[in-house]
């Protein structure tokens, strides 16, 4: 069997443009290509209603919503997974909601690591 190499596409959803310069260096074009930036929910639906993306991630809180139900139905979607990027006093509320829809969270501030 020979090794494959896949990309992946991602939909990066934030409203902050420090956060998005953060995140890019994280999803190397070898593995993540295309990445496609988001600044609102509504942005992103609709991007997410034309295009399909293997990755979602959402840095909440959005200028237009948290973000949870845009998860959700993000991760409605066939062969979506979705990261959720929220603050730290936030975190436990917000994981007990999505996790059972198999929505990844990570409280912020977090390290590069």
């Amino acid at each position: 069997m020979v090794f494959q190499a896949n990309t992946y596409s991602v939909l990066l959803v934030s409203a902050s443009e420090k956060n998005v310069a953060a995140t890019l260096p994280l999803l190397p074009p070898s593995d993540f290509y295309p990445v496609s930036v988001a600044g609102s929910v509504s942005e992103a639906q609709r991007r997410l209603m034309g295009e399909s993306f293997d990755l979602v991630i959402i840095n909440s809180p959005l200028p237009d919503d948290a973000g949870v139900r845009f998860a959700l139905d993000a991760a409605g979607e066939k062969g979506t997974l979705v990261l959720m990027i929220v603050r730290a006093e936030q975190h436990s509320q917000v994981c007990a909601a999505v996790s059972p829809f198999g929505i990844f969270t990570l409280a912020r501030p977090c390290s590069r690591q």
